[in-house]
């Protein structure tokens, strides 16, 4: 059972005496691209999918709630994405590293004479360099990440459709919510490997290094998104207000314009996500190919989609390599 792995993981927690150790084991569980959680959101996320694929009357009850557990897995991970930290940081000072020293939001203490330096010194041991297979895991990362932003542009509403205003409003927050929380992933990505590489200058991790260059490539594209959501979440106020208004044939046009202007913002945002997914999907194809030492071209991923938006007007024109379908 797997369950068993969790406990011997939960026993190792309970038997350690070393703060550092107990944030190794809690960062086993927190991880946001390969930790525990992550895997279970995505487990939950697999067993919605094949709860949908039932006629039974049931089946659509389940794969919501099994989608929520997904997500609420996920918030977990987000609420505690400094826990490691603090985890560490309860570490006495004579047995912490330099880069531990400080509050759970990284203000490290410097040595008196303002030199920036720390005023004592740790012994630290090096990382085991990486396995023959690091760089299929480091794959298997960019390929989960661009999943999950996939998965984000799917679940954009549709302005043009019935939904009401309420329904599309809920379903931007959620999307802002999951958008904002891979962002976060990326930034904790670079900074774990910052830290990494300035706790071990002398043993460099080639294949850690590549994957966190390509992981935060990706941060423009998600960048943009949650731009473009932002300005989706001003014309639902903007909807709202008009919505208010006496019913005249100036408020209609209003609301036309108003969700004329909602629609062009989500199919951005939907743009700017798809970009980010394919980009890390072909990246991860490249991991692929470098650890297994071939030069060719690698064939596109069975996870790219080649569908056009057809729930929307293209307006503008998605690009074919990376698009989906709204919802």
């Amino acid at each position: 059972m797997y369950g068993r792995q969790v406990l011997a993981l939960t026993d190792q927690l309970n038997g350690t005496t070393s703060y550092e150790h107990a944030a190794d084991l809690t960062d086993q569980v927190l991880e946001p691209t390969d930790g525990l959680l992550e895997r279970l959101a995505e487990f939950f996320e697999a067993a919605a999918e094949k709860a949908k694929e039932s006629d039974h009357d049931d089946a659509f009850d389940l794969h919501y709630d099994l989608e929520d557990a997904a997500s609420t897995l996920r918030g977990l991970g987000e609420d505690l994405h400094v826990a490691v930290e603090r985890m560490r940081a309860l570490a006495p000072r004579s047995s912490r590293t330099p880069d531990d020293q400080g509050d759970c939001c990284g203000h490290r203490r410097r040595a008196a004479d303002g030199s920036g330096a720390p005023s004592w010194s740790h012994p630290v041991t090096p990382p085991e360099p990486p396995g023959p297979l690091a760089g299929l895991d480091q794959a298997a990362h960019l390929h989960s990440l661009a999943e999950r932003i996939h998965h984000a542009a799917d679940d954009l509403p549709a302005p043009e459709s019935a939904h009401s205003l309420a329904s599309i409003s809920e379903e931007v927050e959620d999307q802002v919510h999951v958008v904002a929380g891979i962002f976060a992933s990326l930034a904790h990505e670079a900074a774990v490997h910052g830290r990494a590489v300035k706790r071990h200058p002398s043993a460099p991790d080639s294949l850690a290094h590549d994957k966190v260059v390509l992981l935060t490539r990706a941060a423009d594209p998600l960048g943009w998104a949650l731009a473009k959501l932002g300005e989706a979440v001003v014309q639902i106020g903007r909807l709202h207000e008009i919505s208010a208004g006496p019913r005249t044939p100036e408020r209609a046009k209003a609301l036309s314009r108003a969700r004329a202007v909602l629609g062009e913002r989500l199919r951005s945002a939907h743009r700017h996500l798809t970009d980010a997914a394919g980009d890390l999907h072909r990246d991860a194809d490249l991991l692929v190919a470098a650890a297994v030492g071939t030069r060719r071209a690698p064939s596109p991923s069975p996870h790219h989609r080649t569908r056009s938006p057809d729930a929307l007007p293209v307006s503008p024109p998605v690009s074919p390599t990376a698009s989906r379908t709204l919802h």
